[in-house]
Formats: C-alpha cells, structure tokens, sequence
C-alpha cells in the first residue's frame, strides 16, 4: 500500500507530502545514500551535471524511487544497464535530459511501473516502442510537454498502461478519441 500511494503522489504532486507522512528520507547524493545505514528508497539527483551512473547504485537494494531529471549528458544506456540490478526500482524521472530516443536498454527496468519522460522536445517515441511493450509493469507515463503532435504507431501495444501524462502537447481532439479506444482501460490526461 505505501508504495501505491508514493508513485500515485508522483503525478500528482503531492509526492513531498507523501515523504513527510511517511517519513521516507530523501537522499541527495549517491555517495550520502550509499553510506547510509538506513534504508535508501528515495534518490534524488537531479540538477546534478551527472553523466554516468556508477555501478555501486547496486547496493541500494531498497531504493523504488529515482530521479535524474534535468541532467542532459547522461549516458543513459550505461544509466539503465546500472539501475537494472535494483529489484525495487519502481519509479523512474528522467525528464528535461534532452532525450532523442528512449534507448533499448530501457528495458531492463523490467519492474518500472511510473516512468517520467516530460520535457524532452526531441524524444522520438516511435522508436522506444518496442522497449517500452517490454516494461509489463509500466503503469503510468507521463509525456508531458515533449512537442507531440499524437502519439506513435504501437503504443496501443503497451497494455499495462492505466495513466498517461500528456500536457502541453499539441494532439487533437479525433487522435485524443482514437487513443483513448485503443486503450480503454487508460487514462489520458491533458491540458484543458
């Protein structure tokens, strides 16, 4: 149930409350979480410059929430290679990295249920079809204001899907219906 109400905090905006109710620490730095004695299920590190993810993350054995957003030199191929030895990683940002396409290796993240790719203007989603099928767990994505003008051929194929983000994108009403009947059991959300 706590995790349930974490990842549906996400979207909605209430994670840093959720964190308090909760007491869940936030950690801000890899080198803090990996020598904390305590739990690490929280990682923040966005805003950081980082470019690579060091295999050690392994060792957070407990952590279910990752953020990176906002760090635009990531190497996220070497990134989801590292974060797939994380059995508990189930929410993922990775927003504002200037993603251009969402590389295979995605995938891997075979547990990820909340995925974050908003404000990447250049994703071709078309191309990160095929990983995100794979990521049967995936529950809520949000797209939010990556410039798209409908979503790709093969979406329909990610069924796992309840919830999908996409504000401050420029897809018409008839795509919007069309989206919604081929998945049905999903929500769209969208600016009004």
């Amino acid at each position: 149930m706590f995790r349930s109400i974490l990842l549906g905090a996400l979207f909605l905006g209430v994670l840093f409350l959720a964190f308090w109710w909760f007491k869940v620490e936030e950690f801000t730095s890899l080198e803090k979480a990996l020598s904390s004695t305590e739990k690490v299920t929280f990682l923040n590190l966005s805003h950081q410059k980082i470019k690579t993810i060091p295999t050690s993350i392994s060792k957070l054995q407990d952590l279910e929430i990752l953020w990176l957003d906002d760090n635009p030199d990531i190497d996220l191929n070497q990134t989801f290679k590292s974060l797939r030895t994380l059995p508990k990683l189930r929410a993922l940002v990775i927003s504002g990295c200037r993603i251009d396409t969402l590389p295979k290796y995605i995938a891997l993240l075979r547990h990820l249920t909340v995925l974050d790719l908003s404000d990447n203007p250049k994703i071709r989603l078309d191309l990160g079809i095929p990983a995100l099928v794979q990521l049967s767990e995936l529950t809520a994505l949000s797209i939010t204001a990556c410039h798209l003008k409908d979503l790709p051929p093969g979406f329909e194929k990610i069924k796992s899907l309840k919830k999908v983000f996409l504000m401050k994108n420029s897809i018409p009403v008839s795509r919007r219906k069309y989206w919604q009947t081929q998945l049905p059991d999903c929500n769209f959300e969208y600016e009004e």
